[in-house]
């Protein structure tokens, strides 16, 4: 469902960006897009903080954290939304990720070291959001299973790179274990499905490998950007 809703808000504005509009009605016509947009993105977030009190209540932790992960995601596009509305103001993808962190890191209280290296780089919109909801799975998942006294995740480095052709967005979960790839590759979470499905829709080549520990990398052509 919010595949659907930001897939159609793309849509929607490129379809606007091609009609003849005085400044004031292309103005109006995008607040009212957005508006609608984060208004049901809030609701669906509400809905899943309802559904996590009553799970609580019947002690269902299991549930709790499934529905807790799923409202994060919700939080994140409507976050990342929000920020690309304020685009104007400034604001970089490193900004937005950050953003992302703050709102992930809410309740936890040890978390591991973040890096993020990023050069100079003008994302579409379109990229923003589906890096930003690879970014947030992905560290999702490292708080949940990485970060924790089994593995004992030390650092995460994320880096974006400009090359000739191309650009390369990293995700590294510093700590020295090898972890079973193809597994991993083979899995049918939601996490990873919606990693590779972002993944393609930028047109982008994801490369799993251990290195020092886990690292996501995405390659994607910079006319695609």
């Amino acid at each position: 469902m919010r595949e659907f809703a930001v897939v159609d808000h793309i849509l929607k504005e490129r379809e606007i960006e091609g009609v003849e509009f005085t400044p004031l009605q292309k103005e109006l016509i995008f607040k009212e897009i957005n508006f609608r947009l984060k208004n049901n993105l809030n609701t669906i977030a509400s809905l899943f903080g309802l559904q996590i009190l009553n799970a609580k209540a019947a002690q269902n932790n299991e549930i709790s954290k499934v529905l807790q992960t799923n409202k994060v995601r919700i939080n994140a596009i409507s976050l990342l939304h929000d920020c690309l509305c304020k685009k104007s103001e400034g604001s970089s993808f490193s900004d937005h990720l950050q953003k992302i962190v703050e709102l992930i890191n809410d309740d936890l209280s040890q978390l591991p070291n973040l890096v993020i290296d990023f050069d100079d780089i003008k994302l579409s919109s379109e990229s923003i959001i589906r890096l930003g909801t690879i970014f947030c799975e992905l560290y999702t998942n490292s708080l949940q299973y990485a970060c924790n006294d089994s593995y004992g995740c030390d650092e995460i480095i994320v880096s974006l790179k400009s090359f000739e052709d191309k650009f390369v967005f990293t995700y590294f979960e510093k700590n020295h274990i090898a972890v079973d790839i193809k597994k991993i590759e083979k899995s049918k979470t939601v996490g990873i499905k919606l990693i590779k499905i972002n993944s393609r829709q930028l047109k982008a080549k994801l490369n799993i490998f251990n290195k020092e520990g886990l690292v996501f990398q995405i390659t994607i052509p910079q006319k695609d950007r």
